[in-house]
């Protein structure tokens, strides 16, 4: 009888560390995915920034990541204006321009970077206030974007 208790103890002990490891496998891969996908700024991005990088608190990732969430709202519109998606393909070059240079910063010295990232600061102000504008389909948002993609030069300090 005490071998039969035994065996069951040793039974239940076993599935419960390969329950445990199944949880934990998971877990990881839950982990590395939301790691590889949190620097992709809009569908189809090839992001220049290092996993894990946009899960962090540095004044370069919240900008990147504020930039991620401006752009979001734009693929879940289905149109044919053609206006509405010029501007959403000028929109992604320029964010992928300035995500690229806020990746760039992030390993530079703060006193040297401050004044190009209040320029992306308010870059990236002008993107969010935007936005509504192109879904609403207003022709004067179309214009706006030309204006917003001439700031850009500005903004990363080099206008």
């Amino acid at each position: 009888m005490m071998i039969l208790v035994l065996g069951a103890a040793v039974v239940v002990g076993i599935a419960l560390v390969v329950a445990l490891v199944i949880v934990v496998v998971v877990l990881i891969r839950s982990g590395r995915q939301q790691s590889e996908s949190s620097a992709v700024l809009y569908p189809g991005h090839q992001p220049s920034a290092p996993p894990g990088w946009a899960l962090g608190h540095d004044p370069e990732v919240r900008l990147y990541r504020r930039m991620q969430h401006a752009m979001a709202p734009l693929y879940a519109v289905s149109t044919g204006d053609a206006g509405f998606i010029d501007s959403r393909v000028r929109l992604e070059l320029a964010v992928a321009q300035m995500g690229a240079q806020l990746v760039a910063l992030s390993g530079a010295d703060r006193r040297f970077t401050r004044q190009v990232l209040d320029g992306a600061n308010v870059w990236v102000s002008h993107l969010e206030a935007l936005i509504p504008g192109l879904l609403a389909g207003s022709p004067v948002a179309y214009a706006e974007v030309d204006g917003l993609v001439g700031e850009l030069p500005g903004a990363l300090g080099r206008g």
